[in-house]
């Protein structure tokens, strides 16, 4: 074992040494053949900047760290470990972090950090990191290839958080298991990079004027006590988010958005420039959104015809806005609303709006609203068709739901299209037709 122990900047290249305490201001330590299998064990501190290098980036070389705390620390080594045995732990204001493996490779063992500021460069299969306290996050990149592992931070208080990537191999994963709230810190650029992300924290996720960017196919987002806040960068991303407490859930993207399960005690939105498809119907058909309010804007479709988006809202009374803009059958959804809730529909350009079993129209839509209720098939009983039409709103009986090729269509702001079986059974709420032209 090595002390070194100076006043000023100690600067030390070592070859073989096994174990080195260092108490300076600077220090530059270069290594190299370190013992194996333990590498070089590190402990004491630094009142500047510690650089420690390992010489040789392809050998076997291990930065071992038992307890050592410095306001800057730089290693570059093949692999970065704390020691279990002294209950090792990098303390530091800043760190950045080099290495071919962090931890032992295990998101079971991860490095143990107590830093406010840090940066990861990782080639490791996984990359797993446990921090204590705040953690401004600069950037974690992972080059790694292999198609599963990624990198998981996790850290106690708040993360502010810049560019995490892991997107070498195809089923890479992020996750980010933060105690208090995930800060959005990069701006507009990308959060995460990655095919797969899991964020869950104790507090908010981004925030209403910047939200978490994300880049990649598959999200899950979780606040156990407050909202979520996420944009979407992919053509298609696949996204399942649930706020805690009284949060609500925001969920943007410029492209497609494949909606998942989506929770919030209150309010849900979700803006999409492309198509808002359902995304969690396997054999068993699930709610897409359980919430008091939802409010869907798309560019393109809400749901389909074969498959409508399954909107629960729960409290009254509730609201469903929904709007869609790149097809004559443009929303196609089914929801339950509680008595008095209100159910807002448009369409642009006119078309279909497609009600599977839903709970709505009570009283009718106003007599000067342009509308076609298709009747699918005959669910509406006399006495409701007369209803219908003494307020000068069509009813029609068409088993083929809305067979929007034939140009009488293009008539109507909106087509109604019922698919229910007694349809004076589930009669609650309102229709409000907003003319979206």
């Amino acid at each position: 074992m090595l002390t070194l122990n100076a006043g000023g900047r100690a600067s030390l290249d070592v070859v073989g040494l096994g174990q080195l305490a260092l108490d300076s201001a600077d220090a530059a330590i270069n290594f190299e053949r370190a013992p194996f299998p333990f590498g070089l064990r590190l402990e004491g501190q630094t009142t500047g900047t510690l650089d420690l290098t390992a010489v040789d980036p392809a050998s076997m070389d291990t930065a071992l760290l038992g307890q050592f705390t410095g306001q800057t620390v730089n290693i570059t080594s093949p692999g970065i470990l704390d020691d279990p045995s002294s209950s090792g732990r990098l303390s530091a204001q800043s760190a950045s972090l080099t290495a071919g493996t962090f931890g032992n490779g295990l998101s079971t063992a991860p490095l143990q950090l107590d830093v406010r500021n840090l940066e990861l460069q990782s080639d490791s299969a996984v990359t797993a990191i446990h921090n204590l306290g705040d953690l401004n996050l600069i950037s974690a990149v992972s080059t790694d290839a292999q198609p599963l592992g990624g990198i998981e931070i996790t850290t106690t208080g708040d993360l502010i958080l810049g560019l995490v990537e892991s997107s070498a191999g195809v089923d890479r994963l992020v996750g980010l298991f933060v105690g208090g709230s995930v800060v959005d810190g990069n701006g507009a650029a990308s959060n995460i990079r990655s095919p797969s992300a899991l964020i869950d924290a104790g507090g908010s996720i981004g925030d209403p004027s910047d939200p978490v960017e994300l880049d990649g196919g598959r999200v899950v987002a979780a606040s156990q006590t407050d909202s979520v806040y996420l944009h979407a960068e992919g053509p298609s991303t696949e996204i399942f988010s649930f706020a805690g407490g009284t949060g609500e859930v925001v969920l943007t993207s410029g492209q497609d958005i494949l909606l998942g399960t989506t929770a919030s005690p209150t309010n849900v939105t979700v803006v999409a420039g492309g198509n808002i498809i359902d995304a969690n119907d396997g054999a068993t058909v699930r709610a897409n959104i359980l919430a008091q309010n939802a409010n869907l804007t798309a560019g393109g479709i809400i749901g389909e015809a074969t498959n409508p988006l399954e909107v629960q809202l729960n409290g009254a009374p509730g609201v469903l806005t929904a709007t869609a803009g790149g097809s004559r059958d443009g929303v196609s959804v089914s929801v339950n609303l509680a008595s008095g809730g209100q159910l807002v529909l448009g369409n642009t350009p006119p078309g279909a709006v497609i009600l599977n079993g839903s709970d709505i129209l009570d009283p009718l839509p106003p007599a000067a609203a342009n509308l076609l209720l298709l009747d699918e098939p005959r669910a509406f009983d006399s006495q409701f068709r007369s209803s219908l039409l003494s307020a000068s709103i069509l009813a029609q009986d068409d088993p083929k739901l809305a067979n929007t090729s034939e140009g009488m269509l293009y008539t109507y702001d909106v087509v109604f299209v019922v698919n229910a079986q007694s349809w004076l059974d589930v009669i609650r709420g309102s229709v409000v037709w907003e003319d979206s032209e």
